[in-house]
């Protein structure tokens, strides 16, 4: 069960095959040991090793873990594996959707937690791998709310929590899409480019201002009981503030992003009609600007 208590000499042959082992093993990928000295100090000794100590290549990374998402997409299944963007709130919002990735044993309440009637948290935790190394520990936690929990005990709920969560980062999408574009037309100074490459690192920036409270959000939306009523808060609550997020964004790149002088007034002009025109036309978000101009 647990892997590092087997002598490893890193060896290819001495790679363990996985029908082996416990069903809810623990793995252990370096050759990594901790000693004690003569004086009683503990200290750490590390080697190299010459394959994996698993002979599990080809299951994808679909070891069993009871804490591990399987994808669904595509025709290979296969294991979570994070990047340095961590668990970020479409990372989560994926894992929430069924079509996209099968529950982990671990994120299935138990007999006891559905009883409770308290609300739980989603604790993600993971670590990015690179090549030869890792990039990082990442760690997420998300409170949910108990009418939540119960909803999302049903297929149907869990579908309808999926449907909204991909929708709302479709229109995030479509939000940066026409950010990126506004930001792109300042640099060039008014004229109706698009492309700029640092108009995309601050295009990225709305991630995270919708991501603080994404996941309260979605659940005021799921928890609604009519979908008129889930339209309300898609329309009058929450896409306001992501279209108000943006425009900060767009008066922050404009305040800091270089621009000759004689062209910054049309350049601002331009960028802000372009930002506007994408909002309010045919596939924007007309309701959320009226709405954001009301206040």
């Amino acid at each position: 069960g647990l892997l590092w208590t087997e002598i490893w000499d890193g060896a290819k042959n001495q790679a363990l095959n996985i029908d082996k082992l416990d069903p809810f093993f623990i793995e252990v990928c370096r050759r990594v040991r901790l000693r004690v000295d003569d004086d009683g100090g503990i200290y750490g000794s590390r080697a190299t090793s010459g394959s994996e100590r698993l002979n599990a290549k080809q299951l994808n990374g679909q070891t069993g873990d009871p804490w591990t998402p399987i994808s669904r997409r595509g025709k290979t299944s296969k294991a979570l594996t994070l990047s340095q963007s961590g668990f970020n709130y479409r990372r989560i919002a994926e894992c929430m959707m069924p079509e996209q990735w099968a529950k982990p044993h671990l994120l299935k309440p138990t007999p006891e937690e559905l009883r409770s009637g308290e609300d739980m948290f989603l604790v993600a935790r993971g670590m990015a791998r690179g090549m030869g190394k890792t990039q990082g520990y990442y760690e997420r936690v998300v409170p949910l709310r108990h009418r939540t929990t119960m909803r999302i005990m049903s297929a149907a709920g869990e579908r309808l929590l999926g449907d909204i969560s991909k929708s709302r980062i479709d229109q995030i999408g479509k939000v940066q899409a026409a950010l990126r574009h506004a930001i792109s037309v300042y640099l060039a100074g008014g004229d109706n480019k698009a492309g700029d490459p640092r108009a995309r690192v601050w295009a990225n920036r709305l991630d995270e201002a919708v991501s603080v409270s994404f996941f309260k959000d979605l659940q005021d939306e799921f928890e609604a009981d009519s979908e008129d009523e889930r339209d309300r808060i898609r329309d009058k609550v929450w896409g306001p503030k992501v279209y108000e997020a943006a425009l900060d964004i767009l008066r922050d790149a404009q305040a800091a992003l270089p621009c000759k002088a004689i062209r910054r007034y049309r350049a601002q002009v331009a960028s802000d009609s372009v930002f506007r025109g994408r909002m309010t036309g045919r596939n924007g978000f007309r309701e959320w600007v009226k709405e954001s101009e009301k206040r």
